[in-house]
């Protein structure tokens, strides 16, 4: 499930600089998250790339 709701951040890329800012900060606090799953990870990672 957190997986997929990771999936809604892809809207990363068309943010302005200031909310692109604020969501990256975010996505990073969540893969610290040690529970976090192998999917999620990647989804989240490929986001931030």
């Amino acid at each position: 499930m957190a997986s997929s709701l990771a999936g809604a951040f892809k809207i990363y890329e068309r943010l302005n600089s200031v909310n692109k800012v604020l969501m990256r900060k975010e996505l990073e606090v969540i893969m610290a998250q040690k529970t976090l799953s192998k999917n999620t990870f990647e989804i989240i990672n490929k986001i931030l790339k």
